[in-house]
């Protein structure tokens, strides 16, 4: 009995692997970018707070702060990049500027 339930969790396991993914969503690089690549769809996530300046972060996506929206149906799934009215694009200079610097050690 029990090898069967394990060869059951095993051919599970294995047709969650095998089976073809829809959507890859990430927000590592604090820039909005949609691509599809292989039936694929993969959606970088803009920042909620604040967009890294040019001078740091090469532009590979568009920089701008936000929120993104997924609606998710049986056989398909929705994708919207929102803004919130008044909401404006804050550098990362603009917190260097407010927070406190730490000391080498991470003292402050």
């Amino acid at each position: 009995m029990a090898e069967r339930i394990a060869l059951g969790l095993i051919v599970i396991l294995f047709h969650s692997i095998l089976r073809p993914q829809r959507l890859i969503a990430s927000g590592h690089v604090h820039q909005r970018r949609d691509s599809t690549c292989h039936h694929t769809s993969h959606v970088w996530a803009r920042s909620a707070g604040f967009v890294i300046s040019d001078a740091r972060q090469d532009r590979i996506g568009t920089k701008e702060v936000g929120l993104v929206e997924y609606r998710f149906q049986p056989d398909s799934f929705e994708v919207r990049h929102i803004r919130a009215p008044g909401h404006k694009n804050s550098l990362d200079d603009d917190f260097a500027r407010v927070r406190p610097r730490c000391a080498p050690g991470g003292t402050r």
